[in-house]
């Protein structure tokens, strides 16, 4: 095809390549390219996109090192297909590919990235990239919150060191024990094809988070500018190329938001996550979580810890609190430390996805409690009411096997926490529940209150029997009874 003129050029006249982006996004592109090009020829090098790029990370060592790894992943490229003459159309072209929901195609990319050897990548080269990933992560949170930039090289090491304890390990162990043939005692060897498996079993959008979105973040820079909120929430593209994001808690740090925002593909929400509830900060009691979760209209993320592993549920639907089984086969448990696994739903016909009952209901025996999978008595993942115990099966209904907590059986909860990610529209609707209840609680008051007075204006005599509790036929043997005590 063509490879002179502009990415304007390019986007109106070839919709297929970027064609959602829009004018701003344009000319974002059009300014970046003005950094990284000869002002005489119009033309730049991977010498010059290097240079330009590296100078934008200069205390992030490892994305330093994978500017490199693009720089000389496009050069091959170019020279390849486009006779190596790097214009704004080629540049645009090349980039195109970045962008993709395949985790097969995904897998392909980071093999040209990081595996020397076409057929397989070491160890040593895996670590290397989920460490420079994970770094994307965490320049990319920074970028997101405004103050990328304002980080000094301490405070990016602690980071460093923050995200390779609760991710880069992970997702190494996740990895190796993904692909391990249990009757091999030597170690597996990771293949394009058993790599992306993996990815898509489990963190299908580890790419988007990371690698995509610090493309489209460096080379469209005002990506979202023309957007609103609203609309972003609605567009499935915008939500693929961000983080989560939040604000911190004992749970929900970086690292963590990252791989939860990872194990959530691209059709789930990924936009401003809102803490609903903490037994940290909101009190461990059902009352409470039913206050602050009841009635968001959105999917919630439960995510909880008992001080050796961090494991929780996705909820695609709203809570129900009536006693019974509700969801649906986009349910899924996971672990996210000290090992990334990821239990989606299976195909049998026991829909018993997730259960919460935080009130006696008549005269029913059903458990108060939160459940996931199995059966009543026997769930993958229980949480008891008292929010200080619960436990976790490795095996039942509903669920794919697997472990959840470090150490199978009853654990002790350290915290509990549950996120909504379903935007704005999800949080309005909560609001509008909490009003509802509290004029229906209202109303309840004036009718108890209004009985109240009718009570006393027809006996007095018995209104005071009644406050203390005694009443009809066995009053004065009850009184007796007292007396006599």
């Amino acid at each position: 095809g063509n490879t002179t003129g502009s990415a304007a050029d390019l986007v109106e006249t070839q919709p297929g390549v970027f064609g959602r982006l829009g004018k701003h996004q344009v000319e974002a592109f059009q300014h970046v390219w003005g950094n990284i090009s000869d002002e005489k020829t119009n033309k730049s090098s991977a010498f010059q996109m290097e240079k330009y790029l590296q100078g934008k990370f200069d205390k992030y060592e490892p994305l330093k090192q994978f500017i490199t790894r693009l720089c000389g992943y496009l050069q091959s490229n170019i020279s390849k297909k486009n006779e190596g003459e790097w214009t704004q159309v080629v540049l645009l072209q090349n980039l195109a590919p970045f962008s993709t929901k395949s985790c097969a195609k995904h897998a392909q990319i980071l093999f040209a990235l990081y595996a020397k050897d076409s057929s397989n990548v070491t160890k040593e080269e895996i670590k290397s990239m989920f460490t420079e990933l994970s770094t994307m992560a965490s320049w990319l949170y920074r970028f997101q919150e405004g103050e990328g930039k304002e980080a000094s090289e301490e405070v990016i090491k602690k980071e460093e060191n923050l995200m390779y304890r609760f991710a880069v390990k992970p997702l190494i162990k996740s990895l190796y024990s993904h692909i391990a043939d249990p009757d091999e005692e030597k170690e597996a060897i990771v293949t394009e094809e058993n790599f992306g498996n993996w990815l898509n079993d489990n963190l299908p959008g580890l790419y988007c988070t990371s690698v995509e979105n610090m493309i489209f973040t460096v080379f469209f820079p005002d990506f979202e500018q023309d957007v609103s909120e609203e609309e972003a929430e609605k567009t499935s593209y915008l939500n693929r190329w961000k983080l989560p994001q939040f604000a911190p808690s004992a749970l929900f740090i970086p690292p963590i938001g990252w791989l939860i925002g990872s194990i959530l593909s691209s059709d789930k929400a990924i936009v401003d996550w809102k803490r609903l509830y903490s037994t940290d900060s909101d009190g461990a009691s059902f009352n409470r979580l039913a206050y602050h979760v009841v009635g968001y209209e959105g999917p919630t993320v439960l995510l909880t810890s008992d001080g050796k592993s961090i494991f929780g549920a996705y909820m695609p639907t709203p809570w129900v609190d009536q006693g019974k089984y509700y969801g649906n086969s986009n349910n899924m448990l996971f672990r996210v430390y000290p090992q990334v696994s990821v239990y989606g739903t299976t195909s049998s016909l026991a829909n018993n996805y997730a259960y919460s009952c935080t009130k006696k209901l008549g005269h029913s025996n059903l458990p108060l409690g939160i459940g996931f999978g199995g059966s009543l008595g026997q769930c993958r993942l229980w949480i008891n009411d008292d929010f200080r115990s619960g436990y976790t099966l490795e095996d039942g209904t509903s669920y794919k096997p697997g472990a959840l907590a470090n150490e199978k059986g009853r654990f002790l909860i350290k915290v509990l926490e549950i996120w909504g990610c379903g935007g704005l529209s999800a949080e309005k609707s909560l609001v509008a529940a909490r009003v509802k209840e509290e004029k229906a609680a209202e109303r309840r008051r004036k009718v108890d209150r209004r009985q109240l007075a009718e009570n006393w204006s027809e006996s007095p005599d018995k209104w005071m029997l009644d406050m203390v509790g005694v009443t009809g036929g066995h009053s004065k043997s009850q009184l007796g009874e007292d007396e006599e005590g």
